[in-house]
Order: structure tokens, then C-alpha cells, then sequence
């Protein structure tokens, strides 16, 4: 891989995705996100791959619905409760 741009770290790089550095790393190993590897055993995230991929998580979003009414109030278990009150 060709150096070009900053490299981040994996931590900073799930930072900026606002996920688990757990989740970057599984995504280098699967091939979603490149990495360069350190002689230390450290990866090293360019930020291009990661503007590359907050682009298509900004593009499969879903649309924000925007709307004067507040959301639904959730309801609690229609099912009768048991003898010592629990829903079963």
C-alpha cells in the first residue's frame, strides 16, 4: 500500500467511526477498512479509508424523519401477571 495522507491509530479510527476499536480491527480482517502494519504488530489506519467508509455508513443511513409529534409511548406487556405479579 502506497503511503499517502496521516495514518491513525486503531483507537482514533474508531473514535471517528464511533465504534470499538474491537469493531475496526474486525473490520481490517475481514478487508472493509485497509491497514498498514507496523514492525511493531500495530495497525496503522490511513484517513482517507476512514472518510471512505463514513461516507457509505452517511449513504445506507436511514433518513432522520422529522416531525412535530412526539414518538409513541410504549406500552407495558398486555400479559396478565402471576400470582406473585410478574408478567409470565
Amino acid at each position: 500500500m502506497a503511503r499517502s495522507g496521516k495514518l491513525v491509530s486503531v483507537g482514533d479510527a474508531a473514535g471517528q467511526l464511533q465504534v470499538s476499536p474491537g469493531t475496526v480491527r474486525n473490520w481490517i480482517d475481514k478487508g472493509y477498512i485497509r491497514a498498514v502494519r507496523l514492525p511493531s504488530g500495530h495497525r496503522k489506519v490511513p484517513e482517507a479509508e476512514i472518510s471512505k467508509l463514513l461516507g457509505k455508513m452517511f449513504e445506507l443511513a436511514p433518513p432522520v424523519m422529522e416531525s412535530d409529534e412526539p414518538a409513541p409511548r410504549r406500552r407495558r406487556s398486555q400479559i396478565p401477571p402471576d400470582e406473585w405479579g410478574q408478567p409470565v
